[in-house]
């Protein structure tokens, strides 16, 4: 009913995306900008609403907004790097995630972000690394053994491939429903790499 009351508009906008109500969350964060624009939390609020959206530039641009506003809060940073790797800008995300993880040590989602960009940039032995510490941090997620048993197969590393790939296959199967396409991509690489090792052997 009061019209003047704009201090309303940001909380009520992170509520609306909080409670799925992306459409009334643009509504309210887009008026918002109108006298909050250096507003860290509000670019924040937008960059997942047009994340949402799948306005991926926009999103990129309000998180970048988001990080100079304040560049002490991590969740601006990996989402941005979140949003750039959407967008195939992985040396963007790069530094985006590292410093997710930084300010955050033990932020598994970075982590495992971290790894897919630079398995994306073909920089596997870094890639290793980052799915190292995903994994130290839960030692239950298909998605992390995966990954490193991709980047060791890039190295010719096919024993240690292997032993990842076998997690990845143990912790899908473990899933309510699993996805049986991506188990038996993970199978048909434990073929792949054990074809590999015998060849050396």
């Amino acid at each position: 009913n009061d019209k003047d009351l704009t201090e309303i508009y940001v909380p009520l906008g992170i509520l609306y995306y909080q409670s799925g109500q992306i459409d009334k969350a643009d509504m309210m964060l887009t008026k918002a900008l109108a006298f909050a624009a250096g507003s860290a939390e509000t670019q924040f609020f937008l960059g997942l609403v047009r994340s949402s959206q799948l306005r991926n530039d926009d999103a990129a641009a309000a998180f970048q907004k988001a990080k100079t506003l304040d560049p002490k809060m991590e969740e601006a940073f990996f989402q941005s790097a979140e949003v750039l790797s959407r967008l195939k800008r992985f040396a963007e995300a790069v530094p985006d995630y590292q410093k997710a993880v930084e300010m955050r040590p033990t932020y598994f989602d970075a982590w495992l972000g971290l790894g897919d960009a630079l398995y994306e940039l073909k920089r596997y032995p870094e890639a290793v690394e980052a799915y190292k510490a995903a994994i130290k941090l839960k030692n239950d997620k298909w998605e992390a053994y995966y990954g490193l048993g991709e980047s060791y197969r890039q190295t010719d590393e096919f024993n240690l491939a292997k032993a990842n790939y076998d997690n990845a296959g143990t912790f899908i199967k473990r899933q309510k429903d699993f996805n049986k396409e991506t188990a038996a991509d993970v199978y048909s690489k434990i073929g792949y790499v054990v074809g590999r090792q015998c060849e050396i052997n």
